[in-house]
């Protein structure tokens, strides 16, 4: 709806999302949807989130290699944790508080940590008992397909 009322507001062709989707990619689609007045898909549940960062994490390790991949991804996993908590902190349940609580210890762990396994291993349980519901996110090995 943000989208939509810039759109009017300007009179413009088109809209900038640029740091708004850090951290949910899948806002992209959200909004692309929403301009085209079709139904708007749903936020990913956090099994779905966390299949999505373990994933993203792995393919950027795998492509620039241990030492910097490590590095570079930090920045999207701080992404993803916040934003997860950010939404997570507008809950009024406990369940709710206790993620987003979750979400950021665990960007404060996961950003020191050098070897890419252990930080698979954090956000694969993370996210496994985050989802409360659904199923932990399978661990790979880094590079593998899903």
């Amino acid at each position: 709806d943000d989208a939509k009322t810039a759109l009017a507001r300007a009179g413009a062709d088109a809209v900038m999302i640029g740091r708004g989707a850090q951290g949910r990619p899948w806002l992209l689609g959200q909004i692309g949807d929403a301009l085209s007045g079709r139904p708007v898909r749903s936020t990913p549940s956090l099994s779905e989130q966390g299949a999505l960062v373990t994933r993203h994490y792995r393919d950027i390790v795998a492509h620039e290699g241990e030492a910097l991949g490590v590095r570079t991804a930090r920045k999207h996993l701080s992404w993803y944790l916040e934003e997860l908590a950010r939404g997570a902190g507008k809950g009024e349940d406990a369940d709710a508080c206790e993620v987003a609580r979750d979400a950021l210890a665990l960007r404060r762990e996961v950003v020191r940590l050098a070897a890419p396994r252990e930080v698979l291993e954090r956000l694969t349980h993370f996210y496994g008992t985050t989802t409360r519901s659904g199923t932990a996110v399978p661990d790979h090995q880094i590079g593998e397909a899903a």
